[in-house]
């Protein structure tokens, strides 16, 4: 059930011109995988009523499961990057909404759709979000390789990270109107990774801040090893409006890591972790925000 203010911004996405477009359609088109523009709507899962609205929400965080819908991601034998992210990300806004009445939550997705990659983070910048947490799932053709990383919008520091970057902004390939809604980007172009990540990010700093604070809390967590926060040139975080970081919670491509990740419980203690970080990086930046430790 949606809260109020829920209902009202959800039915204003409806009905205004900014996110519509053709083969958008009314709310039954959420479960549609083939929709080229499902509508990007607000959920709040466990508001049920005004009367848990009673603390004044300060704080808005965007919480953007990745890929989705005829976008699988990276695959393990145990599941599909889509359906570890979203499942991660609704626990993550279900755990900040239950303990932290100073924090308003809101999704891209909260089932199997395919969103384009600029409607989220116009999604963000429309609600003007405070943070903005895109969460992926990693692979590698070295199986050796594991852990978590934390990604900002930079310049590529490494052949690695921009693989990274290509695999996951190859999912705008996916969108009838990429080449017009992208301004002439195209993806899988060294060249054109290194003009998009020189886009200034003024908020690289917090950006940073936060990314380190997620591999710590998830070090404590997880048993998924932190490798640190890299700078990349992800199509999902240009234009942000806010501090902005994309997740790579683990590599689907190691044996280990897909195991953990594909369990109920490295599902939850994954969310916990990034609930944590959320929590200690708004008591720093933003202190007026009341954060319940559980």
């Amino acid at each position: 059930m949606f809260a109020n203010i829920g209902t009202l911004m959800y039915l204003l996405y409806l009905l205004g011109a900014s996110l519509s477009g053709p083969g958008q359609k009314n709310i039954s088109a959420i479960n549609d995988t083939n929709d080229k523009f499902p509508p990007i709507y607000i959920n709040e899962p466990l508001i049920l009523n005004e009367n848990e609205r009673s603390f004044p929400k300060t704080f808005r965080i965007v919480i953007d499961p990745g890929h989705g819908g005829r976008d699988p991601g990276c695959k393990s034998k145990y599941l599909n990057e889509k359906e570890l992210v979203l499942s991660v990300g609704t626990q993550l806004g279900e755990i900040l909404q239950a303990s932290n009445p100073g924090i308003e939550v809101y999704f891209t997705r909260i089932t199997d759709v395919f969103v384009p990659l600029r409607k989220r983070i116009q999604f963000a910048n429309e609600l003007n979000a405070d943070l903005f947490v895109s969460i992926h799932a990693n692979q590698y053709s070295d199986k050796n390789i594991h852990g978590a990383e934390m990604y900002v919008l930079g310049l590529h520091a490494a052949k690695q990270n921009l693989e990274v970057a290509k695999r996951e902004n190859a999912s705008i390939l996916l969108e009838s109107d990429y080449t017009t809604g992208y301004e002439g980007y195209v993806p899988n172009s060294a060249e054109e990774e290194i003009i998009m990540s020189m886009f200034q990010n003024l908020y690289l700093d917090n950006s940073i801040q936060f990314g380190k604070m997620a591999c710590e809390q998830i070090g404590i967590y997880t048993p998924i090893a932190p490798r640190g926060v890299k700078q990349a040139g992800f199509v999902v975080l240009k234009n942000a409006s806010m501090p902005s970081i994309l997740a790579e919670i683990g590599f689907l491509s190691n044996e280990g890591d897909a195991k953990y990740l594909s369990s109920r419980e490295g599902q939850k203690q994954m969310a916990l972790a990034l609930a944590r970080s959320i929590e200690n990086y708004f008591k720093i930046v933003h202190p007026d925000v009341v954060v319940h430790n559980r």
